[in-house]
């Protein structure tokens, strides 16, 4: 396993770096990244416990690993996705683990690490709340969230009623209440939605996801009324009409204002894309294959990968990546 991180400086990408290169090795499994303070955050799963490092913008480099389940948290089980995001002060990390590893059923589980003392609060199980358990047979993966307007908006990925086709769920934290889980399908008038990233954009949550038919849509959730709009065909509208995502993946975040968004293609190569939408037209740039330019994420000495993690954050007007990959 190894942990890549990359950054996009203006137009230019900054080669990929194997970030258990410099902070320790972990084996890294799954990974999430948010900015807090000005400095990007990480959280990812190892091969016996959760770790938390932080990239300081200004001296560029790494802090040492942070057990969190030492650190206060706890430990609910072997994370198998995450997703995290800053809410005032504070960190806040969404991740599923199964029930039992042998099977699908899974758990969503939140924690916070405090900003004023580095100390993380228990992993609290959502399905607990009054956020509730819709997914069929309790089968839950991608999690993401994002902060609009002092809440957590929590997005995760399940699967319909019939066993079959996807579903995408997402609840918003207030203070410490959930609101019960929205159907996305019904909300954005899309069907067979499977993994989905979201980021605040003008005091509004936005939405992308991939469909199982491999396009990725986008949506925007009104801070005013609640209400979310039809989800418009982002891939088309990126010119990226011939790439499949289906069993994709996809992240986001806010960068100077406008919604960045990486791709995994769901071919065998994983071919990563990126895009943006730009907030002040709404249109799309060109989506650019991001492989071409920077090379499969690959450490020294592997000849393939695949994804296990994948996340990205706007730091200082700039866009960072963090993929954990699995390489051999």
């Amino acid at each position: 396993m190894a942990l890549m991180h990359t950054i996009r400086h203006g137009d230019a990408w900054e080669p990929w770096g194997n970030v258990e290169t410099v902070v320790g090795d972990i084996g890294a499994r799954a990974a999430c990244c948010a900015e807090r303070g000005g400095n990007l955050h990480v959280v990812a799963q190892g091969r016996r416990a959760l770790w938390h490092t932080i990239r300081f913008s200004d001296e560029k480099s790494w802090q040492v690993w942070g057990d969190v389940g030492a650190g206060g948290a706890g430990v609910p089980g072997h994370m198998h996705a995450l997703g995290a995001s800053p809410v005032g002060p504070d960190l806040h990390v969404l991740g599923t683990a199964f029930l039992d590893p042998e099977d699908d059923p899974s758990t969503v589980w939140h924690t916070i690490r405090y900003g004023g003392t580095g100390r993380w609060h228990p992993f609290g199980n959502v399905n607990a709340t009054a956020a509730g358990d819709p997914s069929h047979r309790s089968q839950y993966s991608n999690p993401y969230c994002a902060e609009v307007g002092g809440n957590l908006h929590g997005l995760v990925s399940g699967v319909a009623g019939d066993g079959v086709n996807l579903v995408g769920f997402h609840t918003i934290r207030f203070s410490d209440n959930w609101q019960p889980y929205t159907n996305l399908n019904h909300a954005v008038s899309r069907s067979n939605l499977g993994p989905s990233a979201c980021a605040e954009i003008g005091g509004d949550l936005h939405l992308v996801a991939i469909s199982g038919d491999g396009r990725f849509y986008h949506s925007i959730r009104s801070s005013t009324t609640s209400n979310w709009i039809r989800a418009g065909d982002a891939s088309a509208a990126a010119g990226g009409q011939g790439l499949n995502f289906a069993d994709g993946l996809v992240a986001c975040a806010n960068v100077g204002g406008n919604l960045h968004v990486v791709l995994v293609a769901g071919n065998a190569a994983g071919t990563l894309y990126h895009t943006i939408r730009f907030s002040d037209s709404g249109t799309w740039q060109t989506i650019a294959n991001l492989t071409h330019v920077l090379g499969p994420p690959i450490p020294p000495g592997s000849h393939g990968l695949s994804y296990s993690g994948f996340s990205c954050a706007g730091v200082r007007g700039e866009l960072q990546v963090v993929l954990s990959v699995d390489p051999f």
